[in-house]
């Protein structure tokens, strides 16, 4: 009997957790995230903003997309940044690659970059994620106050 109440107190506590916690605070992190690179994101596929070379500095578990980036005239170098849709599958550390600020703080696009859609999809679940909790959180203040009216 123990198991059962301990399982089903369980479940229900993860339950709990995913929707009052987790559900609302990934949706508001895919929202604010996918708001702040947009901008950046689009004018990369305009390939709008300053061309450069991108060096790859440092690897993180086989991904070496962290690095420098020095603009082709020299009139500007970022030391740490994050390359976004590079040119190759797969970035090699050392690799020296064309890339494109936009005005990002801390990131570099490829010159013909489709980050966007990435960026679109990241706030489209956003938004669904908010709306899912939304009609939820409804739902349940409904019900509770039927309860307390009958």
């Amino acid at each position: 009997m123990e198991d059962d109440f301990t399982r089903e107190f369980t479940t229900k506590i993860v339950k709990v957790l995913a929707l009052w916690a987790v559900l609302p605070i990934l949706s508001v992190m895919f929202l604010v995230q996918g708001a702040r690179h947009l901008g950046p994101s689009w004018r990369a596929h305009q390939e709008k903003g300053l061309s450069g070379v991108f060096a790859s500095t440092a690897c993180v578990m086989g991904d070496c997309t962290t690095g420098s980036w020095t603009a082709d005239d020299g009139s500007l170098t970022l030391p740490r940044v994050g390359f976004v849709d590079p040119p190759v599958r797969r970035v090699q550390l050392g690799d020296r690659l064309p890339a494109r600020y936009t005005g990002a703080a801390d990131e570099v696009y490829g010159l013909h970059s489709d980050a966007y859609q990435r960026t679109i999809a990241a706030i489209l679940l956003g938004v669904a994620g908010l709306g899912v909790f939304a009609v939820v959180a409804a739902r349940r203040i409904r019900r509770r106050r039927a309860e307390r009216l009958s």
